[in-house]
């Protein structure tokens, strides 16, 4: 496994201990997940819902007509060539 590239991409930089101790510490996971794959699941129920709560939150539907007209929001604010006018919002920075 190449942890120097890993590093790299992840933008770390590692010393050479560093990268010795991950390449043990990053195989040994692998190896428990290589463990785990041989495991026979066939007859074990799955886990997704194990609280056995359903949905309870209503569906999700546009409902036209209860907001204010756009033209009544927009009446008292201050426009410039058909634009709401706003204040700066980023102050100008000199690099130096």
């Amino acid at each position: 496994m190449d942890i120097k590239k890993i590093a790299e991409l992840a933008r770390m930089n590692l010393t050479d201990v560093e990268t010795k101790r991950f390449e043990v510490e990053i195989s040994g996971v692998l190896q428990n997940f290589k463990d785990i794959q041989v495991i026979d699941t066939e007859n074990i129920p799955s886990a997704d819902d194990v609280s056995g709560l359903k949905n309870v939150m209503r569906e999700d539907v546009a409902m036209n007509n209860t907001l204010a007209d756009p033209k009544e929001l927009l009446k008292n604010a201050k426009t410039h060539n058909g634009y709401v006018k706003v204040s700066a919002v980023f102050a100008e920075e000199t690099v130096s």
